[in-house]
């Protein structure tokens, strides 16, 4: 998936897992879930987990791709990122709060 990071409502950071969120519309992608991910980021492949999908804890509609880099805290607005989805690690699920 190739996209450029577009800001969300930042509940990732705010829990102390910040994510980039790409938009997916039109783009063909496999089905919803959480992803174990390699990032490309600015030239260097970083590991990463990734959820696509709706994000129904909270009622989205809107279906992205949200990336959390593993070990890194960047500021990523803006920056065009290729993410490569590795392994299905499990469906999206709705938590209770």
């Amino acid at each position: 998936v190739y996209g450029r990071v577009r800001r969300g409502a930042q509940r990732g950071r705010e829990l102390g897992f910040p994510t980039a969120n790409l938009p997916v519309d039109g783009l063909a992608v496999p089905p919803d879930g959480v992803y174990a991910t390699w990032t490309q980021v600015r030239g260097e492949w970083l590991p990463s987990v990734s959820n696509l999908g709706r994000n129904p804890t909270f009622g989205e509609q809107q279906r992205r791709l949200e990336v959390h880099l593993l070990d890194r805290s960047q500021f990523l607005y803006g920056e065009r990122l290729h993410v490569r989805l590795v392994q299905h690690l499990r469906a999206e699920i709705k938590f209770p709060d």
